[in-house]
């Protein structure tokens, strides 16, 4: 995909839009790919969906719904600022000084940061603005920490609501939008 990629000076939009697509697709299958497992690799993936299933089910879609393909999390319902932090640490402004954990190993993460290298501030401003609608769009996400994509730490405060209902208190933090 990176023929797709127009040159700075390059006003191809179509080829710019397609290059945006590819990174979120790829972002979609990323952030399931890394999603974490329960504390003992024998225990498996706090992930219910098959690990035959999940390209096929690391789509769009996946993030659309209300329904969260865990066997349990901890959620948290993220105001406009939270969502919005989070936006950015999966696509800063800037090329940052280290990636955090698990973005360093997303390819889509390291086609937006090729995309940051050799935009424009224009194209970088439209490009982060059509992520930011997509984004926007999702019914969950990550709820991202500053140095990592997946936190589950279990966290005892009000604030957050656990999955199932059970008393476990436990499985990745989830951001609802």
């Amino acid at each position: 995909v990176e023929d797709d990629l127009p040159n700075e000076g390059d006003d191809a939009p179509d080829a710019l839009k397609r290059k945006v697509q590819s990174i979120l697709e790829q972002m979609y299958y990323d952030i399931l790919h890394e999603s974490p497992n329960k504390r003992s690799h024998r225990e498996g993936a706090w992930t219910n969906i098959p690990r035959a299933l999940r390209e096929r089910e690391a789509v769009e879609d996946l993030y659309m719904r209300p329904e969260l393909p865990f066997y349990a999390v901890q959620y948290i319902v993220a105001d406009e600022e939270t969502w919005n932090v989070h936006f950015n640490r999966f696509f800063p402004p800037a090329v940052p000084s280290w990636a955090g954990q698990n973005f360093g190993k997303c390819r889509y993460f390291h086609s937006y940061l090729d995309l940051v290298r050799r935009l424009s501030r224009h194209h970088l401003r439209l490009v982060r603005a059509e992520l930011r609608r997509k984004f926007n769009s999702m019914a969950w996400i990550p709820n991202t920490e500053s140095d990592r994509m997946w936190s589950t730490k279990r966290s005892l405060t009000n604030r957050w609501t656990y999955l199932p209902n059970d008393g476990n208190m436990e499985g990745p933090r989830i951001a609802i939008n």
